[in-house]
């Protein structure tokens, strides 16, 4: 991504949607991540770090950036290590209990290439979980600025799961009630990051009808919705390969 998207997410990180996002990825990792005390956790595209408060409540986090920029906050924030790539990730002593891909895996490209890298950093029986945006056909100037390479069904994600080694043990929609409203945007030629930043009132009133959904997400896999998120857990080593030469495309 450009810099100055990465600025713009970080000045929204405080917004409605950022904010419950946070929220729905912690009560979904509370009921199926690994139950591991001092979990070992690679943030896959971590930014600035907008999801350490959450993952830090399960274990030690390290991340993988390229943003420089971006790599001195994190340390601030308490990654314990930061990897710019993965070229030499054979190098990495760690076997993670935990991979997280938080709406990144559609701006890398080759992402079973991707997929494949994390099945080889997990541990035996180890999870990745990950939030997509939803929907090809709501693909638009947002996506294209942002340079995602595209947009998700649920069985597209389901697929790539486990055609790279996953066993799927939740997968839903999320951001469901707030879809019609996004479709009329997009229509009009807007959505998308335009809608990140809003007053106070409304900022509140958008943050609470998400929060309903994620009561309903531990217990129910929503049908449709803006957003997908997946959790996966290793099969076996028998999907394990050697890592490409460089799985994250430059900026």
């Amino acid at each position: 991504m450009k810099s100055e998207l990465y600025d713009a997410i970080r000045t929204s990180e405080a917004g409605w949607w950022y904010r419950e996002r946070a929220h729905m990825i912690e009560v979904v990792l509370r009921t199926y991540a690994p139950k591991k005390k001092n979990a070992q956790i690679l943030d896959w595209g971590a930014g600035y770090g907008a999801l350490m408060h959450v993952l830090s409540l399960f274990g030690t986090v390290d991340a993988v950036e390229n943003h420089r920029p971006c790599k001195v906050i994190l340390t601030t924030r308490g990654y314990r290590s930061v990897y710019a790539d993965l070229v030499k990730a054979e190098q990495i002593q760690t076997r993670y209990d935990l991979v997280t891909f938080f709406d990144v895996l559609e701006h890398i490209q080759n992402d079973e290439n991707a997929m494949h890298v994390a099945h080889d950093l997990l541990a035996d029986s180890g999870y990745v979980m990950a939030t997509v945006p939803a929907y090809q056909f709501l693909y638009g100037p947002h996506d294209v600025g942002s340079k995602h390479f595209r947009r998700y069904a649920k069985t597209k994600i389901v697929h790539l799961f486990e055609k790279t080694g996953f066993r799927v043990v939740y997968a839903s929609y999320w951001n469901s009630l707030l879809l019609p409203i996004s479709i009329l945007l997009r229509m009009c030629g807007r959505g998308g990051g335009d809608c990140l930043r809003q007053p106070k009132m409304l900022d509140s009133l958008l943050g609470k009808i998400l929060a309903l959904e994620t009561r309903v997400l531990p217990y129910a896999s929503l049908p449709f919705g803006l957003s997908i998120v997946v959790v996966g857990r290793k099969k076996t080593q028998e999907h394990s390969r050697t890592f490409p030469r460089d799985p994250i495309p430059k900026n």
